[in-house]
């Protein structure tokens, strides 16, 4: 039995704001230190998520606005929070379609 395409959220970062991103995560040092070497990884977990069926969903981490996302809600800016926003996001989007 084929399992349906699950919805995946997948933070994504722009080359212009990376060196923000690393300046407010407070797990910045389980993150890349170059936006190169960071794309490198998320392309190949995109590919892994086609891979196996699921449909991956880039959501775009603006720095500033997921500061003011984790402060309302109570998160620590990090993979959890991180997480959650691409989740959430991605769960929005795919209710829109």
């Amino acid at each position: 039995m084929a399992h349906a395409a699950e919805v995946t959220g997948i933070p994504w970062y722009d080359a212009s704001t990376y060196g923000r991103i690393l300046e407010i995560m407070e797990d910045a040092c389980l993150l890349p230190d170059t936006y190169e070497n960071w794309l490198r990884g998320a392309r190949d977990v995109v590919a892994h998520a086609e891979q196996n069926g699921d449909h991956p969903v880039k959501v775009r981490i603006d720095p500033n606005r997921f500061q003011d996302w984790c402060l309302a809600q109570g998160f620590a800016a990090d993979s959890e929070a991180r997480l959650e926003f691409a989740y959430l996001a991605a769960q929005a989007q795919a209710a829109k379609s």
